[in-house]
């Protein structure tokens, strides 16, 4: 079950990443007891207006990505084990003396910072969402387990778009 939930969580920020507008996004998922203990604060004003989490959201249900778009920069997303959206918007406390430096990315930051922090210090699996460049990755244990488009996909996809340029050119 683990393991679906935390594929349409990945597939849901692909989908978000991949739309026009994308603000973006740290979802932290499962083992939030440990995550809540080492100091996660909601974000009180946001909390309140989130009009949307009246109701339990399942991270399968139809209008969690549009929850999850609405979300925006601010906090992070915690989902709990069985796939429910626990709070929209939670600053996490993060100690990053557990991080592996090999795996700060020069274009990280502090979303993905608390990223690598969180999932070294904890069992959860979290995500991020580039705002700028609209990557996804998902961090296991402080480390990049999967990342959308993935680097090796973006390198054939230039390969083969420099043949068919090639191609053309030969073609003229």
């Amino acid at each position: 079950m683990k393991k679906e939930i935390r594929n349409k969580i990945f597939d849901i920020l692909t989908e978000i990443s991949e739309s026009q507008s994308h603000s973006g996004l740290l979802v932290v998922f499962s083992d939030l007891n440990n995550v809540l203990a080492k100091g996660a604060l909601p974000i009180g004003i946001r909390q309140k207006n989130f009009k949307d989490f009246n109701e339990t959201v399942h991270i399968r249900d139809e209008n969690a990505k549009r929850l999850l778009k609405k979300v925006g920069v601010d906090g992070a997303v915690l989902i709990d084990d069985k796939g429910f959206i626990y709070s929209p918007s939670v600053y996490l406390n993060i100690n990053v003396l557990g991080v592996d430096e090999n795996q700060i990315e020069p274009e990280f930051a502090a979303r993905h910072i608390a990223a690598l922090a969180t999932s070294s210090s904890t069992k959860a699996t979290v995500y991020t969402l580039s705002e700028e460049t609209g990557k996804v990755r998902e961090f296991i244990k402080g480390k990049i387990k999967r990342r959308y488009p993935d680097e090796n996909q973006e390198k054939v996809l230039e390969i083969i778009q420099k043949d068919i340029q090639t191609a053309r050119i030969k073609v003229e």
